[in-house]
């Protein structure tokens, strides 16, 4: 937090002094005041707006968003937060987050989808939307709200495109290219995108602590230390066409094929202290491998009746598949050197084997109709159907006396299918001169059933509907000002694996596994802003009912394991603020200061005693651009999130910030970036500080990214290139300055 304190007091005196230089240009010729104007208005989109729906980030407003992922893009933007331990996003403090890919949802198990997002370039993303009240015609998935990436493309008629290379260090190196082109013409508009990239990086886990053991019989103190690198690669390609037919009619298509692999080396070494001053001692090595495809296919076809009548109509399909062994090696022995005695079947063996596979398959099929009653009334309706079909597999073999021995405990085939049903309608209109208004209600029904993929046998049937209501107003205040009222109802399903009853290894005392019982998360959000020249403020209220927690620890009748599963809390509540700050000094510098944060409660009724808590967590960010002589240009940025609870644990603060120089010639560009300049991603959390889990876990964790060892460094070259009308020379000068400016 000292470094945000240095940064802003440096911004401050920053801003004082070319406060005095601006006064000193203000006796500057009306000419040069009027060259100074038009240069501003050509500038870039500010990184961040907002809009009665969320917040919109303009990924290409900041040089930082070369080279990196749209992973690191999210990291970086107002209000969201990732948990690499345990792989999920949150947004404003709540889980429950849907992401769309050019309004596609993205059907991936959420581990894989942070996969997917760490391996697409932001070199190819115009802009991130980040709606906390998106409208009807969205899917009411995702409690916390939804993301959207919108994918660039061209415009204007021509054929346009870019190409970047890039490479990097950390603890270990890095690199990658993306290129994308675009054609727009009179009747067929063409576009592609492809992007490769290499992640050999690294992951330090400690953890120190004591709760009572099962399988020991007693309570137990320990220490883990665990090391992690693993290397990535990453392919993501896109192409589509949209053909203009005549008479109102557009036909497209598109398809979108990513894969990754991924493999990993982790050392972990324990001390396991036992009643009778005994010592167990654990030495292990566990080889992961993960490789993942995933490919989606769009058909649509859109029709303009004129006089404001418009339908559309698409289908879509998803196919993914995931393929995840794994190899434990490791052996215990007491204080005196001896191996611990190894029973039949035990995961105390030498040697362990996982497998995990997963296969999944969705379609869907939409309709969508628009139709301006007047001039200030629109009437929006559509239907749609979501099927999904899905089939994994996965257990846990053991070495015993030579032998392979499967775990009869850990076997999982499970077979999923599920139905989604779902009709909106909403209405948009004006009232009075100054204020509109967008009442929409969207229906959905769900059917569900997991059944034994070997057997048959049912393990879950569950059927629900739900009406979600929506409503955004606005009103005018004044020229440039505008004040916002939304209101939404939403929900977050239990994913398959989240019900499915699968056992994976996590180490000899403990297992992750689903919870048949797990019921979803209805969520009702009320938010009520005011903006003004891009200045805004919002308080936010919200409740989540049966909010999903994924890392509960349980136990199970006749085992001694612990049981690491997904559970429901009794509910959550919320109750915000959010903040949007931005400047411009002269034509060479533009700030970006954002703010969220408020009071949040949650209740506990899964643990033996019930946990009540109540705490005020806030995260803040900024983004400073700075346009420097010679076509140089500059930018800072970071992010500082505060101490927040999650059941029986306390996350510490944590942040990071960002450095980046870029000089531009023609229509190339070489940039270098610095991501976490002072090494502070260190994850630090206390198990038992909010409460007591049922094994009474007091314990200190840390949990180091790579870039706490060293500084991510980055160097960047990319090119633009473009043909047709919009490429004269007097427009290319044009499109330089803009770039300039960016």
């Amino acid at each position: 937090m000292k470094h945000f304190v240095l940064l802003i007091l440096l911004s401050a005196l920053s801003r004082f002094v070319a406060g005095q230089v601006r006064g000193q240009s203000d006796t500057a010729s009306p000419a040069s005041a009027r060259q100074l104007k038009e240069i501003i208005i050509r500038g870039a989109k500010p990184p961040v707006q907002s809009s009665i729906t969320g917040t919109v980030v303009n990924v290409q407003s900041s040089m930082l968003s070369r080279g990196s992922s749209v992973l690191d893009v999210l990291e970086r933007s107002p209000g969201v937060a990732l948990d690499h331990r345990n792989n999920s996003i949150s947004l404003n403090g709540r889980s429950g987050v849907t992401v769309m890919i050019d309004g596609k949802l993205v059907h991936m198990p959420e581990e894989e989808l942070l996969s997917l997002l760490s391996g697409m370039s932001a070199d190819n993303v115009e802009k991130i939307e980040l709606m906390t009240a998106p409208p009807s015609r969205y899917d009411a998935s995702g409690s916390a709200g939804m993301i959207n990436i919108v994918m660039k493309k061209n415009k204007q008629l021509g054929t346009t495109g870019s190409l970047s290379l890039y490479g990097g260090y950390g603890w270990w190196e890095k690199g990658g290219a993306s290129a994308n082109i675009d054609h727009h013409g009179g009747r067929t508009d063409w576009y592609g995108s492809y992007s490769y990239q290499h992640d050999h990086t690294y992951g330090g886990f400690l953890a120190a602590g004591s709760s009572f053991n099962p399988a020991i019989g007693g309570p137990a103190g320990f220490v883990f230390h665990d090391t992690n690198s693993w290397v990535s690669n990453n392919h993501n390609l896109l192409a589509g066409l949209d053909r203009r037919l005549g008479r109102g009619w557009v036909a497209g298509a598109s398809v979108s094929y990513s894969n990754s692999t991924t493999n990993s080396v982790t050392h972990n070494r324990g001390i396991y202290t036992i009643p009778a001053d005994s010592v167990l001692l654990f030495n292990g090595v566990i080889h992961g491998h993960s490789h993942w495809d995933n490919l989606v296919a769009s058909l649509t076809v859109d029709k303009d009746f004129g006089k404001g009548g418009k339908l559309g109509l698409g289908v879509d399909w998803l196919d993914y598949s995931n393929n995840r062994p794994s190899t434990v090696l490791g052996n215990f022995v007491d204080g005196h050197g001896e191996l611990v005695g190894i029973t039949n079947d035990s995961l105390f063996a030498s040697a362990n084997k996982g497998y995990s596979e997963t296969k999944i398959g969705v379609g869907v099929i939409r309709a969508d109709y628009s139709r301006e009653l007047s001039k200030r009334w629109r009437l929006e309706a559509g239907v749609k159907e979501d099927h999904t079909q899905s089939r994994s597999g996965s257990g846990i073999e053991s070495l015993i006396d030579g032998n392979w021995v499967v775990s009869a405990a850990s076997m999982n085939a499970i077979r999923m299918r599920e139905d989604i049903a779902a009709g909106y309608a909403s209405i948009h209109g004006g009232l009075g001169e100054f204020a509109t208004f967008d009442l929409g209600l969207r229906y959905e029904y769900s059917a569900t059933r997991l059944d034994d993929a070997v057997t048959g046998a049912p393990i879950v049937r569950r059927r629900l509907g739900v009406l979600f209501p929506n409503l955004l107003l606005t009103r005018k205040a004044g020229e440039q000002g505008q004040w916002q009222l939304s209101f939404s109802r939403r929900i977050t399903r239990p994913s398959y694996k989240d019900l499915s009853s699968f056992v994976s290894y996590n180490d000899p005392f403990s297992v992750f596994t689903g919870n048949p019982l797990l019921q979803p998360t209805i969520t009702s959000n009320v938010k009520v802003g005011y903006s003004w020249k891009g200045y805004s403020a919002a308080l936010l209220a919200g409740r989540d009912d049966a909010p999903i927690f994924r890392g509960a620890l349980t136990t199970q009748p006749g085992s001694t394991l612990v049981y690491i599963r997904p559970e429901n809390l009794s509910y959550q509540n919320n109750l915000g603020f959010e903040l949007t700050l931005p400047f411009t000094i002269g034509n060479w510098w533009t700030m970006s200061y954002g703010f969220t944060g408020g009071w949040r409660q949650y209740e506990v009724r899964y643990t033996k005693i019930p946990i009540e808590k109540t705490w005020f967590g806030y995260s803040v960010n900024f983004q400073e651009s700075f346009r420097l002589p010679a076509r140089f240009s500059a930018e800072l940025s970071g992010w500082y999130r505060g101490i927040s609870y999650d059941v029986t644990n306390r996350d510490r603060g944590v942040g990071e910030v960002n450095l980046g120089v870029k000089k531009e010639w023609g229509k190339g560009s070489l940039q270098f970036t610095v991501t976490d300049l002072f090494r502070m991603m260190n994850f630090k959390t206390g198990i038992g500080a909010a409460g007591r889990d049922d094994f009474d876990t007091h314990a200190y964790i840390s949990w180091d990214s790579e870039s706490r060892r060293f500084p991510v460094l980055r160097l960047t070259y990319s090119r633009s290139f473009g043909v047709g009308p919009g490429t004269s020379a007097k427009a290319e000068r044009a499109g330089e300055e803009k770039e300039r400016i960016k």
